[in-house]
């Protein structure tokens, strides 16, 4: 299932985890060889036949259309490239798995590989977060949080993730939704007794 492997970077980040990778577009390599794999079935789902029997691709389509539209109001052009290059993106993205997860099989393995690269990314950064390990490539923030008695500032230390999810939110975001997926494969029982090894992440 060609359209994992860009997922499973796009979390895990190989590039921060091996700054000699960094000269290497690995993401876009994997974007690419997977379109180059699944083109046919991908444009099938642009065909307009299937947009009108699939209103969330017709949203993700709209949304590309809205950031361009976005930009054009303010005559920024430079927006309007470098917002649609980085959504367009994502918009091939979602298409290859719309279309490579035609079946319940292939749909729990694209959920198992974002659970298991998600657990990998998060233990590293607790690792961090409690100084047990120190990745150079993971920096928390210092938020305030209130004032004291005696009119100081109170600061909390809040986790960070890498890449795309530096932000504490998003990175809580994707630790319940990974947290989802594990307890859907703890309830499944045709994996027998395999699946309370899910309990661990």
């Amino acid at each position: 299932q060609t359209c994992a492997l860009p997922i499973s970077v796009m979390i895990l980040r190989p590039a921060e985890l091996f700054p000699a990778l960094d000269v290497i577009p690995i993401y876009e390599s994997l974007i690419v060889g997977a379109l180059i794999c699944g083109v046919a079935g991908l444009r099938q789902h642009f065909q307009w036949r299937h947009l009108t029997q699939q209103p969330a691709m017709v949203c993700v389509i709209g949304v590309l259309i809205a950031i361009a539209i976005s930009h054009l109001q303010r005559f920024y052009l430079g927006g309007v490239k470098s917002g649609s290059i980085d959504f367009l993106k994502v918009l091939l993205l979602f298409g290859l798995v719309v279309s490579q997860t035609d079946t319940v099989s292939r749909w729990k393995t694209l959920l198992a590989v974002i659970a298991v690269t998600t657990t990998l990314m998060v233990a590293m950064c607790v690792l961090d977060f409690w100084g047990v390990v120190d990745f150079e490539f993971i920096t928390h923030i210092s938020d305030v949080d209130g004032v004291s008695d005696t009119n100081v500032q109170q600061r909390v230390s809040r986790m960070r993730g890498t890449g795309i999810f530096q932000d504490p939110n998003d990175l809580s975001l994707l630790i319940v939704f990974s947290g989802v997926i594990w307890a859907s494969i703890l309830w499944d029982r045709s994996l027998g007794s395999t699946r309370f090894l899910s309990v661990g992440p």
